[in-house]
């Protein structure tokens, strides 16, 4: 043995032999094992009265405890601890430990008054409320016959609502996909919104539309496509 190797991979352990106890050879690797970090942990199991969870080497003659830990708390129902109030709370029956939450219970939204769209709505149990707006907006309709923008009036306070025309399907309708003129390249492709003109383009694999072949020479000839001047030649 050298530099205190044994002639195996690891250390020799330094295991504690209880007397009057058989360990096989199985017995003796798994000992080995915890020698060099390598325990069989338990399950998580509570190790005082508080809840802090631990886990421990179910190994007979390790039992070394976990470094890692963790809470786990045992709550009971959440509950009002005072009448007009909308603070609940619930509680940990192994430490005491309280968490707290505000719900409240809320009542219906209804206007402050006629010919305003500012709604109220109170809390049941304590004195809060809060307000949010809400119209009542008619049939949308379009902004102009140019316009793809839609604009409704309100019918309670007269608000004008405004949808803006951004993605393709705010558009009333497309003409059909075709060549992009700016662009003067057969794979550019353009259309039109037949309302408000705006212009989507995309990228396709070009199809080229090619005049009829021209004799340059005796042994060479050509055709060009007609959209955007690419020469083919035979």
């Amino acid at each position: 043995m050298r530099d205190g190797y044994n002639g195996f991979l690891f250390r020799a352990p330094k295991i504690k032999i209880i007397k009057g106890q058989k360990m096989g050879f199985l017995d003796f690797l798994k000992e080995a094992a915890c020698d060099i970090g390598m325990h069989s942990w338990s399950d998580w199991f509570y190790g005082q009265s508080d809840c802090t969870q631990i886990r421990q080497c179910v190994r007979p003659l390790c039992k070394k405890v976990n470094d890692e830990k963790r809470t786990l708390h045992t709550f009971g129902e959440w509950d009002y601890p005072i009448e007009g109030a909308c603070r609940k709370i619930r509680t940990c029956s192994r430490c005491g430990y309280v968490v707290e939450r505000t719900e409240h219970q809320w009542g219906e939204w209804e206007y402050k008054t006629e010919g305003d769209c500012s709604q109220l709505r109170k809390c049941l149990r304590c004195p809060d409320s809060e307000t949010r707006i809400e119209h009542v907006l008619a049939v949308w309709r379009y902004e102009g016959p140019k316009s793809c923008n839609q604009i409704s009036i309100c019918e309670r306070c007269g608000h004008k609502g405004i949808r803006t025309a951004i993605v393709t399907e705010d558009h009333d309708s497309w003409s059909a996909w075709g060549y992009d003129d700016a662009l003067r390249h057969c794979g550019a492709q353009a259309r039109y919104c037949l309302r408000c003109s705006k212009k989507e383009k995309r990228m396709v694999i070009a199809q080229h539309q090619y005049s009829d072949w021209k004799q340059i020479s005796p042994s060479r000839r050509e055709r060009r496509c007609l959209h955007c001047g690419r020469v083919e030649e035979s």
